[in-house]
């Protein structure tokens, strides 16, 4: 997938006929099943949790599935 430049304008969310809607920059929609949408939701405040300490200089926790406690 072709990375591009980090947004800083929130995208917004609606609900239509069951499913959840995400308006992006550029135009972009993505439509969730309910479940999908609160699950993307988790994991978009997990990311944005990571990316914070990491702009801090935080050091993750160990992950042992990783092997490796320093990267």
């Amino acid at each position: 997938m072709k990375r591009t430049e980090a947004h800083n304008t929130p995208s917004d969310v609606s609900a239509e006929a069951g499913e959840v809607l995400v308006e992006g920059p550029d135009g972009i929609m993505i439509s969730f099943t309910p479940e999908a949408a609160a699950e993307t939701g988790h994991r978009l405040q997990g990311g944005a949790g990571k990316a914070v300490d990491q702009r801090a200089g935080k050091r993750p926790p160990f992950d042992v599935s990783a092997g490796n406690p320093h990267g």
